[in-house]
């Protein structure tokens, strides 16, 4: 049996249920597989929508140990393109599959494929190249430039047979693929392809399809001509096999359809494009027949809702220490989790680069600290304390001692010293966090209308009084901005000279109902929680 396989998040569904639909017309005997890299659809059966079969990333754990922790380490397109090989496997090992034969979602069949099926039963390995013309055209420069940089193959297709040198370079191309598909120009790489620019030299049982009928697109649709006869598709007067239909999603002032910006010069058959692109855009858009297709990409967010930038990604793909240690990076829910490291590391990072930019930032800090004993030997003391209570809060010794008060007690005497806080120094401290995403001044001022009204700078509102008052910071809740950056609120105590006299009036910031002068320095309930702690 023949096995067909594509694989993509759910926003690419539509286009795979059309390349389906294309295959049960001129392969009916072939299985369809769609491998699915997002989270499964509860509202919606795959399997109703035009599919033999769908595989999710689950299906995937006797060939990858934590299948979500390593989608993680992927962009949406890195892991869509990183599984093909795994799924080429998998189906191999059934008893049945004489071949698997992969296209991208975005590619249609127009023709039954007979000489490449044919081939495919002479050949172990079959590619097809993006660019197949010997020239010397100072025009078409560009498009051999473009496989210098993304791989000379095109992997939008492939086929292998089910032979022993069918199996070893799909085991070789997923051991690599492992850990080494990635969009990353310094090393050499692009996603999946630029490793089987390595194939020939590896194997004798390989076979470039080089016709001008099979895996038409952008990129050399200006080296074929494309023409209509009696409703049929031709390249260079023989019948399209298959149209691979890249960057359509992208339509706009670059990509055009079929062909883009740099080839539409060259290309002499825009008006038999135009008509193919028309009508894949109509055919997609009867496709997309449920919403789930058009929400985001499920593992592109934390789940708090939070974007997964690319270096989070990256943090974690490079490091099987952090693999280990947090084996749902996805999670949010805890207070050892991959996302408050992240978020550490955004801050610290900043607050590194704010040092550097500003000497005397570190002078001030180091004449405080020497001036200023008495805060010195306390702050000490709560650092101590900190150490015991946070340690990255990854063990139970840490929820003990939350439990027993001792960060309340913390803020309690953190909270006693405000008034003399500088709303310099604040900012100053602060300003990276906000600049990390971990509070949203907008959000604040839209949820705490007596702040607006008031005029007041609401960062600082935030961490004068809105954090003592249980007002959100957005995206975190008050306590939990309290406890991932409790270190900065300790700083905060050892840039703060001792007032001279304690019953001295200071100024109030505060707005709203829970309001209340402070008067009171609180030393004496710093130093009774340090005994006590």
């Amino acid at each position: 049996m023949l096995y067909v396989f594509t694989s993509c998040a759910l926003n690419f569904v539509p286009c795979a249920k059309l390349l389906a639909a294309s295959v049960k017309k001129f392969m009916p005997d072939a299985h369809f597989v769609l491998s699915l890299t997002d989270e499964r659809p509860g509202m919606l059966n795959l399997e109703d929508e035009g599919f033999d079969e769908v595989l999710f990333l689950d299906d995937y754990a006797d060939y990858i140990q934590n299948p979500r922790g390593w989608a993680f380490g992927h962009t949406v397109m890195e892991l869509a393109t990183a599984v093909k090989p795994f799924t080429a496997s998998m189906l191999m090992e059934r008893a049945d599959c004489d071949a698997v034969m992969f296209f991208d979602p975005d590619c249609v069949l127009f023709g039954p494929m007979s000489d490449m099926r044919h081939q495919l039963t002479e050949s172990s390995v079959l590619l097809t190249p993006h660019a197949s013309l010997l020239h010397e055209n100072d025009d078409w420069l560009f498009f051999e430039k473009g496989p210098l940089k993304v791989g000379g193959f095109n992997l939008g297709f492939f086929a292998f047979q089910n032979t022993e040198t069918g199996r070893e370079v799909s085991s070789w191309w997923r051991y690599r693929l492992m850990d080494h598909c990635l969009i990353d120009p310094e090393q050499g790489l692009f996603t999946d392809q630029k490793w089987i620019d390595l194939l020939p030299n590896y194997i004798d049982d390989l076979k470039v399809m080089r016709e001008p009928v099979y895996n038409v697109a952008r990129w050399n649709t200006f080296q074929r001509k494309i023409s209509k006869k009696d409703g049929v598709y031709l390249a260079d007067g023989n019948p399209v096999q298959f149209i691979h239909f890249s960057g359509f999603y992208k339509i706009g002032p670059y990509v055009k359809g079929l062909y883009d910006k740099t080839s539409e010069p060259l290309v002499e058959n825009k008006d038999i494009l135009e008509e193919l692109s028309l009508w894949y855009s109509e055919a997609l858009a009867g496709s997309r027949s449920h919403p789930i297709y058009e929400l985001p990409w499920q593992f592109g967010s934390y789940k708090n809702g939070e974007a997964i930038v690319d270096a989070d990604r990256r943090r974690y793909k490079a490091s099987k220490e952090l693999q280990r240690r947090y084996p749902d990076p996805f999670a949010t829910d805890s207070f050892d989790s991959f996302w408050l490291y992240c978020r550490k590391l955004d801050r610290v990072e900043a607050e590194t680069r704010l040092s550097k930019s500003d000497r005397m930032f570190n002078i001030v800090a180091r004449g405080v600290q020497t001036n200023n004993s008495i805060l010195r030997t306390q702050i000490e003391a709560l650092e101590k304390q900190l150490v015991n209570t946070t340690a990255d809060l990854n063990n139970s010794r840490t929820a003990e001692m939350l439990h027993s008060g001792t960060i309340d007690r913390i803020k309690a005497s953190i909270k006693d010293v405000m008034p003399w806080v500088q709303k310099k120094l604040i900012l100053e401290l602060f300003s990276p966090v906000a600049e990390s995403g971990n509070f949203d001044a907008q959000a604040y001022l839209e949820t705490n209308l007596d702040v607006a009204e008031s005029g007041v700078d609401p960062l600082e509102h935030f961490i004068r009084d809105g954090i003592f008052e249980d007002r959100n910071s957005h995206p975190m809740s008050a306590d939990m901005f309290f406890e991932c950056h409790i270190d900065l609120f300790i700083q905060l105590l050892s840039k703060t000279p001792q007032p001279i006299d304690s019953k001295s009036k200071f100024p109030n910031i505060s707005v709203g109902s829970g309001t209340k002068k402070r008067n009171a320095f609180g030393r004496s309930i710093l130093r009774s929680m340090v005994r006590k702690t």
